[in-house]
């Protein structure tokens, strides 16, 4: 019998059909993963909820989630000394490979590209 650690395999993982995103948050009560535009790093393309399983691991997957897109994380949860939740404010995934900067000042998680041999 293994064992497989929930929280491995946090941020994004490629698949055949796109990418699956992970974050983890026991205090979040939504999440949506935002994508933007290849050509507008402040348009959104696409939003898709996120789902939380038994561990308080959120995922979302889709198909435009590949090497180069730009994306980011909006969370909804409670407002309280601890915690400061803005549903409208774009975080950065905190697994996320890769930052890129917008022309505004901000920055976007970035799908990397983990094919390139080190050895």
């Amino acid at each position: 019998m293994s064992f497989e650690d929930p929280l491995n395999n946090l941020g994004v993982r490629m698949h055949d059909a796109g990418g699956e995103l992970r974050v983890w948050s026991a205090s979040a009560t939504a999440m949506e993963l935002c994508l933007f535009a290849d050509d507008d790093v402040e348009r959104i393309i696409d939003t898709v909820p996120m789902t939380r399983d038994g561990n308080d691991v959120w995922s979302a997957a889709h198909p435009f989630l590949r090497v180069g897109t730009r994306y980011s994380i909006r969370t909804d949860g409670p407002d309280a000394p601890a915690h400061h939740f803005r549903p409208s404010m774009h975080l950065l995934d905190p697994y996320a490979r890769g930052l890129a900067p917008t022309p505004q000042g901000e920055w976007r998680s970035y799908v990397q590209d983990n094919s390139f041999d080190w050895n």
